[in-house]
Parts: structure tokens; sequence; C-alpha cells
């Protein structure tokens, strides 16, 4: 993985030193060499900072055919380049480095922008083309890689991170209205809490010509909700095969190759599919001073079951507390959970250990509808006893802090009404939205109260996206939102890259495979979800490999440890809170009032259990934002 930028500058001419002190600012994506380059009348610039995984010696960007006019810049990987390079080679096509990245030229020059059917990976990349004075900006299908811009009709700015867009000259300005959706639990998927800063969006990619913008999808989800076509051993067999496949080629590089361990399903199915090839494989897994969040002891199982060498991180609440402001700081954006703040942790032990790669179980639970909403879903799309049963089921059970697996509010409201109206029914995810967003309502300010008041954050976002057939089952369609929200703002970034590359570590994703996904979009809905048991085919597939433990368990959602609990004695992380909204830096900030803040937060311990994580997601969302303003907004002025 590695950080990229480009700039258009069609006033003035671009300073070298202005591009490189803008790749300084993404050191930490690509460490290992930076580079620039400017077009001969210096109205182009592209810059790249490079983390090497393939091709070591000679992977230096952008990758280029000076003699057709073609520049690139690349972070991520495309897999199954070799036999791409291969087929170039033999057409005699001359390659100047080893890398994966370079096969983006010929497929260009190929396919121009048809070059995506071409593509699986990791990716985000930006081409320059010379002869026709253009530039694209892409995305992968599922936004496991950043790419942000800004275009003020003149000049264009792209980047991986914000905070090499700011070295370029960009100011930091709040985003009142896309701060306001993401308060209320729907991130937006093409904006940013700052102003006049978007994003590519998942799928996408933009063409930029000397006047205008263009944005264009080359890939969305598809749902085919038919008549059965294989006996449920088929298709399980069909899906182990798959994602198999997806693991071998994740496993290519010229580094050593490492693994994301927490003790669920997911990252057990990566691990346990991996060692079946025989290698030497190194785990790594993160441990709570909590024991009620703390699932080493499953890891630690899964890896002397399948003979992988496990090294754990034993995390305390005080270590999530300090590290909170630079886990923001790397991140960009505002969050809701403290669960990115102890990946950040494990990262940076990844990278303390010597590796550059490891692979995750992420996009398992989007693709396979592996969230507890998604099972209140589907309970909702049953009738009679079979309804009635399931829905008392899932009110038993409960997730590791004890919170119940099922929506308890009141969802009798105007704005879940027209968002029930216009989808057929009400996304159990987005009943947990309104919760967290009803929750803030008691601490906004008197004039954000009024931006809130006029934003319907699901109207809002539903306008950013295409539906998925009318006809798709409903927990099809809570998996598409969640898969256009959630996944991207806060899965893929929070809990993924941004975090992974805070310590130079490249996350892969063998569930984000485009074929495994496009085979889980097609599957019957009952291999998902059976009874009360999430991703019913990936238990199945690798029931014969993993430990009776792990495949008897149900989801539990990676959590970290949470800032105010049942006990008198208060956590670092409720100190760090209460100082912090006492603050004079807190009281500036344009969201919140202060008093009403410390209110709501001395009440916290007379709440039930269910309110006080809730009010809990809140505070976690005012402190990313105190340090969002710290770190980028008071510091751009």
């Amino acid at each position: 993985m590695c950080g990229i930028l480009s700039v258009w500058n069609k006033k003035e001419p671009l300073q070298a030193r202005v591009l490189e002190k803008a790749v300084e600012t993404l050191h930490h994506r690509g460490p290992d060499s930076k580079n620039t380059w400017l077009s001969s009348d210096k109205q182009i610039g592209l810059g790249h900072a490079r983390l090497s995984i393939i091709g070591l010696s000679n992977g230096i960007q952008p990758v280029s055919n000076t003699e057709k006019g073609i520049y690139a810049v690349v972070n991520g990987e495309f897999y199954d380049y070799l036999d791409i390079r291969k087929h170039y080679e033999k057409l005699g096509y001359k390659f100047t480095t080893d890398t994966d990245s370079e096969i983006i030229i010929p497929l260009y020059l190929e396919y121009g922008i048809q070059l995506f059917t071409k593509l699986n990976g990791e990716f985000a990349f930006i081409i320059w083309d010379e002869r026709k004075k253009q530039m694209i900006c892409a995305r992968d299908r599922f936004g496991i890689k950043p790419l942000f811009y800004v275009w003020d009709k003149r000049n264009f700015y792209a980047a991986s991170e914000i905070k090499a867009l700011l070295a370029l000259g960009i100011r930091a300005e709040w985003d009142k209205h896309n701060a306001s959706m993401i308060f209320q639990g729907v991130p937006s998927l093409s904006g940013s809490c700052f102003k006049n800063i978007a994003q590519v969006k998942p799928g996408h990619f933009l063409v930029i010509s000397q006047d205008t913008l263009t944005e264009q999808e080359y890939w969305n989800f598809t749902y085919q909700d038919s008549h059965q076509k294989y006996s449920d051993e088929e298709y399980i067999a069909l899906f182990r095969e798959k994602l198999s496949t997806a693991i071998q080629r994740r496993l290519i590089a010229d580094v050593p190759v490492g693994f994301y361990l927490s003790g669920g399903i997911d990252s057990s199915a990566v691990m346990a599919l991996s060692a079946k090839l025989g290698k030497n494989f190194q785990a790594f897994n993160i441990s709570f001073d909590s024991e009620v969040f703390d699932e080493e002891k499953f890891a630690q199982e899964l890896a002397a079951h399948t003979g992988v060498k496990l090294s754990s991180i034993r995390v305390t609440q005080q270590e999530i507390a300090d590290s909170f402001s630079d886990a923001i700081f790397h991140r960009e954006g505002l969050v809701y959970q403290t669960n990115g703040v102890a990946k950040y942790l494990l990262s940076k032990h990844v990278f303390n250990s010597g590796y550059k790669v490891v692979l995750t179980g992420e996009g398992a639970d989007e693709v396979l509808a592996g969230y507890p909403s998604f099972r209140e879903d589907m309970a909702n799309s049953l009738g009679g006893l079979e309804k009635e049963f399931l829905f008392d089921k899932l009110k038993e059970s409960h997730d590791l802090a004890g919170a119940a697996f099922i929506s308890e509010g009141n969802y009798n409201q105007p704005a879940l009404k027209e968002i029930k109206s216009k989808l057929g029914y009400m996304p159990s995810l987005w009943k947990m939205s309104f919760d967290v967003g009803h929750s803030m309502q008691a601490v906004y300010s008197l004039p954000f109260q009024e931006i809130i008041t006029a934003c319907n954050p699901m109207l809002s976002f539903l306008k950013e996206i295409s539906l998925p057939n009318k006809n798709a089952h409903i927990v099809n369609k809570s998996a598409y939102l969640f898969c256009k929200s959630f996944l991207p703002e806060l899965v893929l970034s929070y809990l993924g890259d941004r975090m992974e590359m805070a310590h130079s570590i490249e996350g892969r994703l063998p569930f984000l495979d485009v074929e495994v996904v496009e085979f889980a979009n097609q599957l019957p809905i009952e291999l998902k979800i059976r009874g009360l048991k999430e991703k019913f085919v990936l238990y199945e597939a690798v029931k014969d490999l993993i430990p009776a433990s792990i495949y008897q368990r149900n989801k539990h959602t990676f959590s970290a440890p949470h800032a105010i609990n049942d006990t008198e004695k208060k956590s670092p992380l409720e100190v760090h809170i209460h100082d912090v909204i006492h603050s004079r830096d807190f009281m500036d900030l344009p969201f919140f009032d202060q008093k009403k803040t410390i209110q709501l937060f001395e009440s916290m311990r007379s709440k039930s259990k269910r309110d006080r994580m809730i009010a809990e997601s809140s505070f976690n969302l005012m402190l990313s934002a105190y340090y969002l303003d710290k770190h980028f907004i008071k510091s751009s002025v």
C-alpha cells in the first residue's frame, strides 16, 4: 500500500517543494521511498509515498509510458497481475518495474475507462493522460482504499488522505451538514467532515478535463433472489473454493505475510484455510484488560489447532485513552466507538514485529449478513409463529457487553416512517443510527440544532445511491445499505486502512475479493442466516478446519471495553472525556452546548445499560470532533 496525490493547477505553475511537502504528510503510508513528478508546463503534479511489498528494488512511481504520454500513481494491490503482465509481455510491452502497479498502464492503453473489469484488488489510482489532457481518479469497488479530492472549477487536487490536501494549501473548515449526518448515524458516501473536500465513491471513477469533472460508476452490488440452483453442500463447497482462491491471491508478496486473528469465525476461517497451504504463518491478536471483551483464548485455541504462531498484545483502557487523539489524526473523521483505537495499537505491534502485510477478516459480516441487525430484519421478513419464535430468541441473546441483539427503542417517528414508506420496511441498522442520533439531541447548541432539524440523514443518503432491485430480500437490501455506508466509512477506514496504514501496515481482505462477493450476493438467503445462525455458509465451509468452540459461537462483534461501566471506579477514558468536555476548546466547537453536555455526562451512571451504551457512542463522537478540530481546523486557521 502507498500514499498518492495529484494536482492540476491551471493558473499558476506548480512548485516541486509544495508537492514534496504534501507527499511527506503521507510518510506513514509509504516510508520506503517518495517521489514526485511535474509536467513540462508545471501544471500537472503527481506524488507517491511507497510501502514496498512487490518489486522491492525497482518500484518507484509514477509508473509511465512516456511515448504514449501516460503517467500513473497507484495505492494498493492488483491481484492476478502476473497473468496480466505475462499477457502483455507476449504482446511486446516492455515493463520497467516488477510491481503489480505497472499493469495499469497497458490496461489503460488497451481498454481506456473500461479497464476496471480486468482489476481485482484493493486500490486507488490516478492516471494523467497527456494526449487527451485528462486525469482519471478511481477507487476500488468497496472503498478499501481512500481517495479524497477538491475541485474548485479551476484547479483539482486529490490525495489518499486529507492531511496531504491541507499541505497543498486547502483550508480545513467544518462541513456542518455532513457532520450532522454522521452525528445521526448515517455517514455520507461522497462527503467528508470538511467543507469542499469530497471523496471518490467506492466503485466509481472521476474524469477531469480542462473545464469539467464527471463521476461514473463502474461496479455496484447486485442480488439475485431466485430459486436454489445447487444443493446446500454444493453452495458450501463452491464458497470454500472461492474464498480459498481469494486467500491465495493475497498471499503473494515479496515480504512476509501475517494475519489478524480475533478468535471469531471470520479471521479464523482465513487463518484455517491459509494454514492448509502448509506455510509457517504468524498471527497477531489483541487482548484487553477487561475479561468481558477479551477473546484471546479463542485465538489461542485456533492457533494451536492449526499450528500457527500467535503473538498477542494486551491493551489497557489507559492506552486506549492515551491513543485516542492519534487515532483520530489518522482517521480524519468522526467515530462513535473506540474499537479503531485498539486496532491502531494492534497495527503498531505488527509493525514492531517486522511485518508489512496482514490478511484480515473484514467484509464477511457485510456480504454474509453477519450482524445482529440482519437477524432482526430476517425475523421481520417471516410470519406467524416462526417470526414470534425468532424474535423471542433474539431478545434472549446479548453481545459481550450484555446489550440485546435487537432494537428496543421507540421508532414510531415521522422521519423513520418516511424511510419505511420509501424502502417498504425499516432497516434495523438505521434503528441503531436513530438511537445514537436521538441521544445526541440533548447536547446540541441552538444554531446547530437548526441544521440537525433540517436534515433527514437517511433521505440524504438515499439520494446518493441507487437502490437494489425491488425483489431483493430485505436482508440483502439492508446489507446493501450497510455496504454503502458503514462498510467504507467505519469498517474499512476506522477499523481498517487508516489504523493499519498509520503504522505502514497493508491489510488484505479475502472476503472482499470481487469473485467472493459476487458469488455471495447470489446465495439463497437461508445460506446466510439459518435460524439464529448468521453466516451459515461460512461456518459450514470451514467446519472441519476449526475447533468446535469457534464453530459453536454466534457473532460477537470485535469490541474494546466501554468507558463507563457498572463499577464506581472511573475508567481512564471516562476521566479523559470528563476533562475534554470541561475544556475551553470544547466550548469553541460549533456543535455542542457545553452545559448540556456536562449534564448528560453526569447522568450517565443513573441510566440503564442500554441507554448508557448509546450515550457513550455520543461522547465518542464528541471526543473525536474535539480532536478533529484540534488537529485540522485550528491548525489550518
